[in-house]
């Protein structure tokens, strides 16, 4: 049995050749000699740098395998493969074949072998990274092969890279000369070549501080962040081959000179950092590699939006991270939309321009609040805000009529609702007191409806009925779980989605039981909304695709079939017109039930 865990990462590089170990050594099935010379041996895949790599050459027939003597017999408990050709970062990681699947051979103490087959995760999607693979029971070995049984199909050249194999990396004992080698960072000479180091790094960052262009001073920073001290790499010469990567740290202070610089090109330098680190270090490091990548999407600039939108973070566009955006119509026509991953509400007119934004929208920032916890770092057109007018995950929008013109409210993730006049000027804020605090990933936690002149807020399984002013009126929990959908009905009732019915609830808490039900609906679909339309005639939207229209609850008026993704659907209906949020993006399709 073997537990696999990984890291998404990149690099770029610099080569060091470094010699091979008395006490130990490497060899491979075949070694690949490039154009420009270099021959990228088996030493380089247990050398401690990240940025080199073994290749093995074009030859048919063997599969390709890595091989290292151990200085001695030792138990192992883990191996840790980066897998690819890593000089490059991203750019080079599909040059090569990858291993998808690997057989680890461990040999040597004159008994049988132990074979163990683990599968290495593609990080082509993502970025480099680490695969570090436990084994359930340690073996005693002094030879391990890796042989490579399989590769992902994505690459341009079908020779089969690996940039680096430790063992024991994330458990079991290491050598003594690891820790010699660490050691000597407090002695006199280490601390010099730290201070060294240090006063490098410095002016590499006052140039590139001046040129950002300047390759030569970006490409050592990155080696330094990447792969660390040079003076620890020679002396790493004295660790066994396969645990010189424990004895080489990254530079701390060559990545932080990377973040401060915020040069998208020196990602790379900052992800084989944390692919070289551990446990919480990684896991910092990690962070500080979303948010370069949330800067670079940031660096780039806003791109052209077309009307309805698209999913990203410039006005106009939608971001929902794979939640439903709630949407909702105005008297005029207008659809409003809970942004909920650009912590915003935008309006769009009947031809779906942008018309208004509302939010903390000073300037599209990065951030990484999402719901009541954190992800990775992204854009966002607003960043989240508790204060007045600003939003935390905006779930939804509730538009109030008026004389005058109408209103809204918004219901975000905090549980705050927020009132607003038909200019969208901010009137006033309350808190709903709910208990239940809606989860990611759930897909529909939180509404917000106007319904007989009241603001229903509906967060988990708990219901609060506010007026307009904020006084709460009534407040009651849900017997059967929460709602995956909500509907103020014609009647003044509300309507809740619960499973496959439609169950309406006086104001008060009241449950009147079910108004529609597999009886009208059939039992073909999972997910589904429902919505009014300027009619006040009831709609149902399914995620297989179909569209009903009810004269009133249990008689069907009219269905037919929605074109497109209705995963987790949500839409409202002006004159016979379906507006259906998917994907990011607003779609319409015209029923021809229309005056």
């Amino acid at each position: 049995m073997i537990a696999t865990k990984f890291r998404a990462l990149t690099a770029c590089a610099l080569l060091w050749a470094l010699p091979a170990s008395a006490a130990s050594s490497v060899k491979a099935s075949s070694e690949y000699k490039d154009p420009e010379g270099t021959t990228h041996r088996a030493a380089m895949a247990f050398d401690g740098h990240l940025q080199t790599a073994w290749i093995q050459d074009n030859e048919d027939g063997e599969l390709p395998w890595l091989e290292l003597g151990l200085d001695r017999t030792r138990t192992i408990e883990s191996v840790s493969i980066w897998p690819g050709e890593l000089s490059r970062g991203r750019r080079s990681l599909r040059t090569h074949a990858r291993a998808k699947t690997v057989t680890l051979i461990f040999s040597g103490t004159g008994g049988d072998d132990v074979e163990i087959e683990a599968r290495i995760p593609d990080f082509s999607d993502a970025a480099p990274g680490r695969a570090d693979i436990r084994l359930e029971e340690p073996v005693q070995a002094s030879r391990l092969r890796i042989r490579v049984e399989e590769v992902y199909p994505n690459f341009v050249d079908e020779r089969a890279a690996i940039a680096e194999v430790a063992v024991n990396f994330v458990s079991g004992e290491v050598p003594s000369q690891v820790d010699k080698t660490l050691g000597w960072l407090d002695s006199d000479a280490g601390k010099r070549s730290l201070e060294r180091e240090k006063e490098r790094v410095e002016e590499l960052f006052a140039a590139l501080s001046d040129n950002d262009e300047d390759r030569e001073a970006l490409d050592e920073l990155i080696a330094f962040s990447a792969d660390g001290l040079a003076a620890l790499h020679s002396r790493a010469t004295s660790v066994p081959y396969g645990f010189r990567v424990h004895a080489v740290p990254s530079s701390d202070i060559a990545v932080e000179a990377l973040l401060k610089l915020k040069n998208p090109n020196g990602i790379p330098g900052v992800e084989l950092a944390a692919a070289r680190a551990r446990a919480k270090s990684q896991k910092a490091l990690e962070l500080k590699t979303e948010m370069f990548y949330a800067y670079q999407e940031l660096l780039g600039g806003a791109s052209p939006v077309p009307n309805w939108g698209r999913s990203g973070w410039e006005p106009g566009a939608l971001r929902g991270f794979g939640e439903p955006l709630n949407l909702e119509a105005d008297s005029l026509g207008q659809t409003y939309v809970a942004d909920i991953g650009n912590h915003r509400v935008q309006r769009f007119d009947d031809q779906g321009a942008l018309v208004g934004t509302w939010g903390a929208c000073d300037a599209p920032d990065i951030a990484n609040r999402w719901f009541l916890g954190t992800r990775a770092f992204y854009v966002t057109g607003c960043l989240p805000s508790e204060a007045d007018g600003g939003f935390v995950n905006p779930l939804d929008v509730a538009v109030i009529p008026g004389k005058d013109g109408d209103s809204f409210a918004v219901l975000d993730v905090t549980g705050r609702i927020q009132v607003f006049d038909g200019d969208g000027k901010h009137l006033r804020s309350f808190d709903s007191d709910l208990g239940s605090s809606p989860a990611a990933g759930v897909g529909g936690q939180g509404f917000l409806e106007y319904v007989k002149g009241r603001l229903v807020a509906v967060l988990g399984d708990e219901v609060g009925v506010y007026s307009l002013t904020g006084i709460r009126e009534a407040q009651f929990v849900l017997e059967y779980g929460g709602a995956s959908g909500v509907v103020g009905l014609k009647n003044g009732k509300l309507g809740l989605i619960q499973g496959r019915e439609l169950v309406m609830f006086s104001l008060d808490g009241f449950e009147h039981g079910p108004i529609l039900g597999e009886a009208e609906l059939g039992t073909d679909f999972e997910y589904w909304d429902v919505a009014l339309d300027d009619s006040k005639r009831l709609w149902v939207l399914t995620d297989s695709g179909r569209a009903l229209k009810f004269k009133k609850p249990g008689k069907l008026e009219w269905e037919g079939t929605f074109e497109g993704n209705t995963a987790k659907p949500r839409f409202h209906v002006i004159n016979g017109v379906l507006f259906v949020l998917q994907d990011d993006a607003i779609t319409l399709t015209n029923t021809g039930t229309g005056s």
